[in-house]
């Protein structure tokens, strides 16, 4: 995942705990990722969990589930965050340094991915899998 074009390549680390109340509601599919504690997600650790999420839906294809949607999935995060580091050793002043990774904030109760309809034993397998995977808890949160 590459980054949007900023107007200033380099920004500060933001921070907030407060429950988000924005995108907290599932919009496109039947089942979502809900957040439960704040902290950050690297471009990397989103990429991971969307490769488990495809993984898991192409498996229930295969056993021939019906879903509405087919493998489709919906990522509702982004990583818009540079976050910057210079050498241990160097010398006081030279700037703030290279951009390292890019990473998104997350807020208890923002839901990060959306996928369709699924049986009950690829629900526990996909959240088993990505719990492992990732460094916040998440929550599986159902429309109906």
């Amino acid at each position: 995942m590459l980054s949007i074009n900023k107007k200033f390549r380099k920004s500060h680390i933001f921070s907030s705990k407060v429950i988000n109340f924005r995108s907290h509601v599932l919009k496109f599919g039947m089942f979502g990722l809900k957040s439960l504690k704040a902290g950050y997600l690297t471009s990397h650790t989103v990429e991971t969990i969307r490769r488990v999420l495809t993984r898991c839906l192409r498996s229930e294809k295969k056993l021939g589930q019906r879903n509405y949607f087919g493998r489709k999935s919906w990522i509702r995060i982004y990583a818009n965050i540079p976050v910057t580091s210079i050498g241990l050793e160097a010398r006081m002043g030279g700037g703030k340094g290279k951009i390292q990774k890019w990473v998104t904030f997350v807020r208890p109760g923002q839901i990060l991915f959306e996928f369709p309809l699924l049986s009950e034993v690829g629900l526990n397998k996909l959240v088993k899998n990505i719990s492992v995977r990732s460094p916040i808890k998440f929550k599986l949160v159902r429309i109906f």
